[in-house]
């Protein structure tokens, strides 16, 4: 094991090997920031509505950032064909999370290339 060389103020006489790159303390201090500004993403989110509609506006469904549906509204057609009906609610159903799962991907990738943590696999 070769020693370190240090000159009399203690020290080192190597040269620093800093290549550019970030220190693991620059990297836990983003990671940390990340989850804090994640956690409050998050949470902001949750409170967004969406309306999405289907059949023509037949259906309108409003979901939450956290997936919870806060309103459905039919056109009064609809009750009398059931399977019309389930049909439509399916598709708008499936419509409401595909919506609220970009939106929210879109929304962290965001602060990924915010942070600089992008290529982390975070």
């Amino acid at each position: 094991m070769a020693k370190k060389m240090r000159s009399f103020g203690g020290k080192s006489l190597r040269p620093s090997s800093t290549s550019g790159k970030p220190s693991m303390q620059d990297l836990m201090t983003k990671i940390n920031q990340a989850g804090e500004t994640m956690q409050e993403i998050e949470e902001s989110f949750a409170q967004k509505s969406f309306e999405i509609t289907a059949g023509g506006g037949a259906i309108k469904i409003t979901m939450k950032g956290d997936f919870h549906i806060s309103a459905i509204e039919l056109e009064d057609g609809l009750l009398e064909e059931k399977e019309e009906l389930t049909d439509l609610l399916s598709a708008a159903f499936n419509q409401a999370i595909e919506t609220v799962s970009k939106e929210k991907d879109a929304e962290l990738e965001q602060l990924k290339t915010q942070l600089g943590i992008g290529g982390l696999g975070i």
